[in-house]
């Protein structure tokens, strides 16, 4: 499906200016009366009829959202969701994405536990930044900066606006919850000033995560798509003939748990633009989100080389010599 389409058909169901219920003629029962159920479904597929979103429902300037802004982060992150979804990247309620409005001083966060190629506009997550705001000092004395949202991400009252503003989300005790994986996209703001992390369950991520056994990363070199990716140290992207590192760090039972190894992969590696967590899949950031799409794309792409590589003993680097596998691989 097209974006061009896509975005129509959310138009439709959307409106041009906001946020508007789904209408499957099912408000009433016939024969059975009222169906109160069905009108709280209703209010949950759409906030009110306005243009904006505003904690608690209010009318605010808060946050301004048009449906037919192509460019608007909630926009993107409903679209590359489902993109991601038929790439085998976001299957499964696994996954994530975040945007951040260095403009707007805004962060976008997908939520937790949903179908991500069923994302609505109105299921979105909303943070101000105020490590980058002109309060920066006092907001962040009072636990708004980027350490203190990382420490304090389940806290709903540290969001603009959540999904569960939703008038009669909560009757149904089906509230939504902040991504696991927050605290790894606000690190990568913090110590990357990225304007967008994502977060897949790549098959290619989890099984190259696999076959590396003796090294802590991931390395190749003279494969063309590596030009794809930026070379940090010089602001330049890599050449052909240049190592991508990428660093792999163990998983953990719960996604909150590995923002300290994350942290400490971004320090230990300081060119790299991704973080390859063991049987599980990969967080790839960049400068905006275009930037971070083409990176998580290339690097699949190589990542999937990287494991044919491998099961055909050609070595993945220039520095790991042609013995490598009689030394016992990687």
């Amino acid at each position: 499906m097209t974006y061009e389409l896509e975005l129509d058909l959310k138009r439709q169901r959307v409106g041009k200016h906001g946020f508007k219920s789904h209408n499957h003629g099912h408000n009433h029962v016939h024969n059975h009366g009222y169906d109160h159920r069905a009108e709280k479904l209703e209010r949950i597929q759409g906030v009110r009829k306005h243009d904006r979103l505003h904690k608690n429902g209010d009318i605010g300037d808060i946050v301004e959202y048009d449906i037919e802004d192509e460019e608007h982060p909630i926009n993107l992150i409903c679209l590359l969701c489902k993109d991601f979804y038929y790439n085998n990247w976001v299957t499964g309620t696994g996954g994530g994405l975040s945007i951040r409005d260095g403009k707007k001083k805004l962060i976008y966060l997908a939520p937790s536990g949903v179908q991500k190629e069923k994302i609505e506009p109105n299921e979105i997550f909303i943070l101000r930044d105020y490590q980058n705001g002109e309060e920066k000092e006092n907001e962040i004395k009072r636990g708004y900066g980027y350490d203190g949202l990382i420490d304090n991400y389940k806290d709903s009252g540290k969001y603009l606006y959540t999904p569960n503003e939703i008038e009669g989300v909560r009757e149904l005790k089906n509230t939504y919850k902040p991504s696991q994986c927050t605290p790894l996209f606000l690190s990568t703001f913090k110590l990357r000033n990225s304007g967008a992390c994502i977060h897949t369950h790549s098959q290619n991520a989890v099984l190259i995560s696999l076959l590396i056994k003796k090294q802590n990363y991931f390395r190749i070199s003279h494969i063309e798509q590596i030009k794809a990716i930026p070379f940090l140290k010089e602001k330049r992207n890599l050449r052909f003939d240049e190592n991508l590192v990428i660093p792999i760090i163990d998983n953990k039972n719960f996604e909150e748990d590995l923002t300290d190894s994350l942290q400490e992969a971004i320090e230990r590696f300081p060119n790299t633009t991704a973080v390859l967590v063991k049987r599980h899949g990969i967080y790839v950031w960049g400068e905006d989100i275009w930037k971070a799409k083409i990176y998580n794309e290339a690097i699949d792409y190589l990542l999937e080389i990287g494991i044919k590589m491998i099961q055909n003993r050609i070595p993945l680097s220039s520095e790991d010599g042609e013995d490598v596998y009689d030394k016992g691989g990687y």
